[in-house]
């Protein structure tokens, strides 16, 4: 997976420093707080198995590429799905801390050789997520390429949740907006006053960047385009904070 930040490269001419400080923090906690990939197994008291997936992530610029090693062998079927469910895990933290410095994300998910270690990262996967990212993504969306979608079980419950199908082109994205409240809500709080204050902040950050790129179309256009899904996914989670 390749994630861009939009706005980046003009935030490091034009912001404050100490808003450039929190946007390096955030690359910061990207690349130290999931920065090796390690898969761990044990089985549970109840004769169940735990999984635990921590991908090879590494930053440099205001760019990130997050990597898993191919374990299907180990889950037939179901490791791609696993794997769909920790991008979104990811993304959301990453978008939330993102949404609050007035920044958001895009980025592609593919399947393919890749060699990432020790900040290294080369290879077929690395060249598609980049061209997903760059040429089809547009919007502030993680496209999923079809090598993914064609592995994935898509009647899985869990998938239905984890991806969702852009109604303007058919092209799948990762659904990292469905938990953002849950995300930035302090300890997954659902106190009424929490969740208002997250909204209002939310909101008045999307309003501010729309009205700051005005006579900057494409720009502009990026912000709309996330107003209209947190509206949506904020609604749905406000209405429902068990969802």
């Amino acid at each position: 997976m390749y994630i861009d930040f939009l706005g980046a490269s003009q935030a490091a001419l034009t912001w404050e420093d100490q808003r450039l400080q929190d946007f390096i923090e955030l690359l910061h906690w990207t690349a130290t707080a999931r920065a090796r990939e390690s898969i761990a197994g044990e089985v549970m008291p109840d004769g169940g198995y735990k999984l635990t997936v921590v991908p090879e992530v590494t930053t440099f610029s205001d760019n990130v590429v997050v990597s898993y090693r191919d374990d299907d062998q180990m889950l037939p079927g179901l490791w791609v799905d696993i794997v769909c469910q920790d991008c979104v895990r990811l993304l959301t933290q990453i978008a939330e801390r993102a949404l609050q410095l007035g920044v958001l994300i895009r980025g592609g998910l593919t399947y393919g050789r890749c060699y990432h270690s020790d900040s290294v990262v080369f290879g077929e996967g690395m060249v598609d997520a980049y061209g997903l990212e760059s040429r089809e993504a547009v919007n502030p969306r993680v496209v999923v390429s079809q090598k993914v979608i064609g592995r994935l079980k898509i009647d899985r419950p869990e998938n239905l949740r984890t991806l969702i199908q852009d109604p303007s082109d058919g092209r799948w994205h990762l659904n990292y907006f469905i938990d953002l409240m849950r995300q930035g809500v302090s300890e997954g709080s659902v106190l009424p006053e929490a969740i208002d204050d997250w909204l209002a902040r939310g909101r008045r950050t999307i309003a501010e960047n729309i009205a700051a790129l005005a006579g900057h179309d494409r720009q502009q256009a990026k912000w709309n385009w996330f107003a209209e899904r947190f509206r949506h996914f904020t609604d749905i989670d406000a209405r429902d904070p068990g969802n």
